[in-house]
């Protein structure tokens, strides 16, 4: 069976046991303020569930829009408390999240991460700044990828 047989397959499969779905666009300006992001974005993904929405979709940088005084910005792995939270939404909700643009950190070397307790510059415009000190001078083994997340409604990844 070739790919057009199957999509077909699957397509009339689909329409016969499914009603249609409604999709919600979330447009958002996000700045350096994360709590206030996280708001915000819950507010709106709260009001296109309310609206029927069974799949909502947040833009690009919707966690953080860097501030030019932290020029590594904000990036948090996967496992942190920003996906933990829009994965709950989820769940909670029964809806998928289609989220645009997340600043996803990966630390290559934890074990050298996890023994330095030196801080560098970065960090220390974070505490100024009221932002909690993430990140240390010996995380320059740590990437940052900008990755685009779905999450289920069972709030899995």
């Amino acid at each position: 069976m070739n790919r057009v047989t199957r999509y077909q397959k699957l397509s009339s499969s689909i329409k016969k046991t499914h009603a249609k779905s409604l999709i919600g666009v979330v447009q958002c300006r996000s700045t350096s303020d994360l709590e206030t992001n996280l708001e915000q974005n819950t507010h709106y993904i709260l009001e296109c569930i309310d609206r029927g929405a069974s799949l909502i979709c947040l833009p690009e940088y919707f966690a953080y829009m860097n501030h030019p005084a932290i020029p590594d910005g904000w990036h948090e792995p996967l496992t942190g408390q920003v996906i933990k939270h829009y994965r709950k939404i989820a769940l909670d909700n029964a809806c998928w999240l289609s989220l645009g643009g997340f600043q996803e950190s990966v630390i290559t070397d934890p074990e050298l991460v996890a023994s330095s307790e030196e801080e560098d510059a970065a960090s220390q415009i974070r505490r100024e700044l009221g932002f909690e000190p993430r990140f240390s001078k010996f995380e320059q083994f740590q990437k940052c990828y900008n990755t685009h997340l779905i999450i289920n409604n069972e709030g899995q990844i």
